[in-house]
């Protein structure tokens, strides 16, 4: 990365962003104000650029016109840092009416737990949220809140959320108390915090999530009437892996290979076989289930507070195994529209079998077939669905499990789906399934919705080398409900 970019450097990197944006995401100006917009704010963004600039500052200028796409899955920032960070010694919880002290870093400030934010260095939460929103795109507005709370938590991304302010070490924070009427002022300072304290009380014994990010077990070792899934970020499971190796898309498993071999080049035919060494969701899932049917278990927690993204492919997986085979196809969950362009054959090497970039690379074949079932006649909606619509791509380590039990297992408990602003993305596909299923749900509305673009192609810019993702799909999980597409 270059110490120093000159304003020719600059202004390619913007125009290199414009093109990447303008060609690879579905719809990139539809919330900017259509393309007249969109351009005019990368002009002004050139014609503001200075003579010279470090990435960091440069970072600074470019990231509202990433975040004008209004997109959480669209994204821009800096390689990772050793430079020093600070934290806050205070973590969120985010509900639907504002930012609550849910831990903090010492024991001494264990008195602020349960406050509400009203106010931060005199900014209200709705300025704080105005800022965020012009510095990062988002889904909804407990999306907003979560990124909120992310640039609350390091200085480094509290400082580029403030941008021009340069804010102070100390913080000035405005809090109300339950039962009180009037707000109280603290100072307290942004430091070292490697643990955090809560009051909150669980009642239940929850699994750690473990080496996958998927763990269960029995709740209750008297009772036995309840088992526990606990998922967090999903990309740590081998079937992860495994679709990402069918679809060319190797960052993720360079990124494996590079952590656990790192002495050895990177070999495309000796990495699949190395996967065994992941923990496959499937076996994990099995032993869950069985469980289940031999204990005669009638509940099941699905616990997706933790799950804030990852590989979808999970959802499918569970369906199978709490749902049997039939429910892997005969589920509808919209339609996604994918977009087909260079950046996308940079990340995966090729294109998916009948996709074109033609027409601007648009697939609107689920489209099509979507629109095809609801237009048939009532009894015939599942005999045209199933000639129409294959069973979805299976990877060799589930499909060693599912030839083991061709109907399914059998196990149906009552699902209970538990949520927090922080499931997100691939996490709310697996709330999303549940709920299609009957499942019930507690919990804080998810930050994602269900009609929102997804699915990201990597890059990085020639000079800079800010990186980010750009959305390529634009998912319409609620086709006919705009309402509940947004949450």
């Amino acid at each position: 990365m270059a110490d120093t970019l000159t304003h020719s450097q600059m202004t390619e990197d913007v125009t290199e962003l414009v093109r990447l944006i303008a060609e690879s995401h579905p719809d990139p100006f539809r919330y900017v104000g259509g393309a007249v917009a969109f351009y005019t704010l990368a002009e002004e963004i050139i014609e503001n650029l200075p003579d010279r600039a470090d990435p960091e500052a440069f970072l600074m200028r470019v990231r509202p016109l990433v975040a004008a796409v209004h997109d959480g899955h669209t994204l821009i920032g800096l390689p990772p840092s050793s430079a020093t960070d600070f934290s806050f010694p205070l973590k969120w919880l985010i509900l639907s009416d504002g930012l609550y002290v849910k831990a903090v870093g010492n024991k001494e400030l264990s008195a602020l737990i349960g406050a509400c934010l009203v106010a931060w260095d005199g900014l209200s939460l709705e300025e704080l949220k105005r800022r965020q929103e012009l510095a990062e795109g988002f889904d909804n507005s407990m999306d907003l809140s979560r990124r909120l709370t992310h640039s609350l938590s390091s200085f480094r991304a509290f400082r580029a959320m403030m941008h021009p302010i340069d804010p102070p070490k100390t913080a000035r924070l405005d809090l109300t108390f339950p039962h009180q009427s009037t707000s109280r002022t603290c100072y307290i300072d942004w430091g070292e915090v490697t643990t955090y304290f809560s009051s909150s009380v669980n009642l239940m014994q929850w699994p750690d999530l473990g080496p996958s990010q998927i763990n269960w077990d029995v709740a209750g070792e008297e009772t036995k009437k309840v088992i526990c899934l606990r998922i967090g970020e999903m990309t740590h499971y081998r079937e992860a892996y495994e679709a990402w190796y069918d679809s060319g898309f190797m960052d993720p498993l360079r990124r494996w290979w590079s952590i656990h071999y790192p002495n050895e080049p990177f070999d495309r035919a000796e990495v699949f076989g190395a996967l065994s060494q992941i923990v496959a969701a499937s076996t994990q899932l099995e032993q869950m289930v069985l469980k289940g049917l031999k204990m005669q278990i009638p509940w099941l927690i699905v616990d997706l507070r933790m799950a804030s993204g990852g590989n979808s492919l999970l959802a499918t997986i569970l369906k199978y195994f709490l749902f049997g085979r039939k429910a892997m196809i005969d589920e509808d969950l919209g339609y996604q529209i994918p977009r087909y362009s260079s950046l996308y054959l940079a990340n995966y090497g090729k294109l998916p079998s009948g996709a074109s970039r033609n027409l601007g690379g648009y697939d609107f074949r689920e489209k099509r077939a979507w629109q095809r079932r609801h237009k048939m006649p009532s009894d015939a909606n599942e005999i045209g669905w199933y000639q129409e619509k294959p069973m979805p791509w299976i990877p060799a380590s589930f499909r060693e499990v599912m030839d083991r039990y061709q109907e399914g297992l059998g196990w149906h408990p009552r699902i209970l789906v538990v949520t927090a602003a922080e499931t997100y993305s691939a996490g709310f596909d697996v709330a999303a399934m549940l709920w299609q299923r009957g499942a019930n749900h507690i919990g804080v509305t998810p930050a994602q919705s269900g009609n929102c673009f997804i699915d990201v192609l990597h890059y990085e810019l020639s000079h800079s080398r800010c990186q980010g993702t750009i959305s390529f799909k634009e998912s319409f999980l609620y086709p006919n409900d705009p309402e509940s597409g947004v949450m």
